[in-house]
């Protein structure tokens, strides 16, 4: 089984990357094509975490790496604090050292599940799925969870906002402000009531406008987190859906689950309520963890490696990045049958193997519908392009 995805997976980037310009998502040569889960840019400088390791570089083509523990510790988050470089880990707490290459690595709050930093206050806060919020005074971490509902202990995101800290946690359609006069959490809603199964995944503040992500939903507050009101207008349904802050545009990103592939919408980061997501948007082969804006360059961290592009390529000028809306049925095909319908005249259509082989071409169709039919049992690649639009659809045949 972990031949077919790792044979598919490979097909996807051979299939996505074929006829593809010089502005296309590459590869960083310069860094191993593994999973990483973090990367984060500053002071004129990016970082990438995978694994067990950290790398660094100042042009992002040549790279250090510095081991920070022997064996895999999961990264899932980083941050740059006073000279001091934090990675929160997905089953053993923060790993943190200073900058200077030659220095050691320090551990912190072992076994626990770290899901974000955020700075607040003068200091630095992490959220942690199962044991609530902790705050770093003078090196010291203290947990302030104090009266933080037990079903809320899942803190997904927190966020410094006008003042406040805000912790967005639990699956019951809950959030929480902290008073810092009473030291307590006080609980709120994005509804009337709880809405048991409404979980965030991530959340962003940007331009007086909070957004907050899962699978299936974007909710938005301009006033505080007072009022929610949907704004996914022409975002993808998936499994999971992360937030980022560019800077001129904010980055959704959906991983869709069942083509282990990703939907990466952008919007300029002060568009209005119900703006469309739909006028910037690619199809990624790889699953998506962050992204960061250096040297005019789009960094992805993804599972297949680290991913990079001009920063100006899913600008509303470039009419090559209109994704074209296709369907395959019936999928799966039990006779090696299958319709392609598209919304446009098909200009060239192409059908990858597992291989990467490509075992159809037709080019100036000129019709929208074309009928295919592939007598081999298996897994393959449907690709369709107009003269300004493409799309990768994925076929079995049993």
């Amino acid at each position: 089984m972990n031949l077919i995805i790792k044979l598919f997976a490979s097909a996807l980037i051979l299939c996505y990357f074929l006829n593809s310009s010089a502005q296309e998502w590459e590869l960083v040569k310069g860094l191993p094509q593994i999973e990483f889960s973090s990367i984060i840019s500053s002071n004129n400088k990016i970082y990438a975490a995978s694994q067990n390791n950290l790398y660094v570089s100042s042009d992002g083509v040549n790279w250090q790496v510095q081991q920070i523990h022997p064996i895999s510790i999961l990264p899932t988050c980083m941050i740059i604090v006073n000279n001091l470089l934090y990675v929160g880990t997905m089953e053993n707490g923060v790993y943190y050292k200073t900058l200077a290459t030659e220095s050691s690595w320090s551990h912190a709050l072992l076994g626990l599940q770290i899901s974000s930093f955020e700075m607040h206050d003068g200091s630095l806060h992490v959220s942690s799925l199962g044991s609530g919020v902790w705050k770093n005074v003078l090196g010291t971490w203290n947990n302030m969870t104090f009266n933080l509902a037990t079903y809320s202990y899942n803190v997904s995101k927190i966020k410094s906002i006008d003042g406040t800290l805000f912790a967005f946690a639990g699956s019951n359609g809950t959030f929480y402000k902290f008073n810092s006069n009473t030291n307590n959490w006080k609980e709120y809603f994005y509804g009337a009531t709880y809405a048991p199964g409404l979980t965030i995944n991530d959340a962003l503040f940007t331009n007086n406008t909070i957004l907050l992500s899962n699978g299936n939903r974007l909710l938005r507050s301009d006033d505080s987190g007072a009022s929610w009101h949907n704004d996914n207008s022409q975002l993808t349904n998936g499994i999971h859906r992360f937030l980022f802050k560019g800077g001129s545009f904010n980055y959704a990103a959906t991983i869709l689950g069942d083509y282990n592939t990703t939907q990466l919408h952008k919007r300029t980061n002060n568009a209005k309520s119900q703006s469309s997501w739909g006028d910037n948007t690619e199809t990624l082969p790889f699953i998506f963890y962050e992204i960061t804006e250096f040297n005019q360059k789009m960094y992805i961290a993804s599972n297949l490696g680290i991913f990079v592009k001009s920063n100006n390529v899913l600008d509303t000028d470039d009419p090559t990045k209109i994704p074209l809306k296709t369907k395959i049925f019936p999928s799966p095909s039990s006779n090696g049958r299958f319709t392609v319908l598209c919304e446009e005249k098909i200009d060239n259509l192409e059908i990858f193997d597992l291989n990467g082989k490509k075992i159809v071409s037709k080019k100036e169709c000129n019709n929208k519908r074309e009928f295919i039919t592939i007598p081999t049992k298996g897994v393959y690649l449907v690709k369709t392009k107009t003269q300004d639009k493409s799309d990768v659809k994925k076929i079995i045949i049993q």
